[in-house]
Parts: C-alpha cells; sequence; structure tokens
C-alpha cells in the first residue's frame, strides 16, 4: 500500500481504481511549508502544472518517503528531473494524455477552414449573407462525399475512427 498526493487533483475514476489497488490517495491541494512537511510522508506525488517540483520539494520528499513523481501531462518542465533522479526519485509522466483532446482540436479546425466558418461568422456578424463565398463552387466545393482527411496517425490519427463511426455529423448543405 502506497501513500499518494495528488497535489492537482484527480478524476474520481482515477482514484477510486487507485483505492481499489489498495492505495491511500490524498487530493488536499498543499502549498509552500505544508507541501514540504507532506512530501516527506507520500511515497508518490501527482502533480499537473500548478504544483512545481524543484528542489526544496524534491528535498522534503527525499527526506522521507517519497519514491516517485508522476507528471500528470505531456512535460516535464514543471518538474526538477536530473535533481530528482539524483536522489533517488523516479520521475514519469502520461505523454499521451492530451492526444484526443489535440487530435479532436485539429480535426475541428480543419472542419472549420474546410467550410471556412471563421470567414462566415465574422461577415454574418457584419449582416451580410455571403453564401457562394463561404460555401465555395467549382473545385472550392466542399462536397461530404469526397472529402478527404489525410493527417498524422498519431495526433488526428486518433480521431478518425470516432469521426467516422462515432459521431453523426448532419449534412448541412445541399449536394
Amino acid at each position: 500500500m502506497a501513500l499518494i498526493l495528488a497535489n492537482d487533483g484527480i478524476d474520481a475514476s482515477a482514484k477510486q481504481a487507485l483505492i481499489d489497488l489498495g492505495h491511500v490517495v490524498d487530493t488536499a491541494k498543499y502549498e509552500g511549508d505544508a507541501l514540504l512537511a507532506r512530501l516527506a510522508e507520500v511515497d508518490a506525488v501527482i502533480v499537473r502544472s500548478a504544483t512545481k517540483i524543484r528542489n526544496p520539494e524534491i528535498d522534503a520528499g527525499a527526506a522521507g518517503n517519497l519514491k516517485l513523481i508522476i507528471r500528470g501531462g505531456v512535460g516535464v518542465d514543471n518538474i526538477n528531473v536530473d535533481y530528482a533522479e539524483e536522489k533517488g526519485i523516479e520521475v514519469r509522466n502520461t505523454p499521451a494524455a492530451s492526444s484526443s483532446a489535440v487530435a479532436e482540436l485539429a480535426l475541428g479546425h480543419m472542419l472549420s477552414l474546410a467550410r471556412h466558418i471563421g470567414e462566415a461568422n465574422v461577415t454574418m456578424r457584419e449582416g451580410k449573407w455571403l453564401k457562394k463565398a463561404v460555401l465555395g463552387h467549382g473545385d472550392r466545393r466542399q462536397d461530404a462525399r469526397t472529402d478527404r482527411i489525410r493527417s498524422h496517425r498519431e495526433v488526428v490519427g486518433i480521431q478518425m475512427p470516432r469521426a467516422r463511426h462515432g459521431c453523426d455529423f448532419p449534412r448541412l448543405s445541399p449536394a
């Protein structure tokens, strides 16, 4: 059984999964001296971007039981990784944590560009309805039957099965 501090919060299902594995999870938010004291008591700490784990925090944890620092996110810029490893504390992150969100955003931007949504938004607010300009015509026409989105498999490729099978995209323009 490990005592785990999730200092920047954690999803309720993730907390429950850790508890089901026999761990004790503290989701309180500690700062300053209270954080230093708590790091000396825990076996692992999970942080997102709000909590910085620098030399004083690492020293406090190393003086106690801290064995693992986990960054819930892509980078570890808020953790002094080299110093933690010198002190015998492992550092891990979750590099694919935001892949779905990035893929959804990229797909949304591609659809927005294909349908000229930004341009249509501005002109509609100006009281103009420039249907032909925003829908396009001829080779600019975006037809749902022939559109092809080619994407990088690590980012947008994650969302493509959802876009093809998991979403109901209504057709907004006539064929």
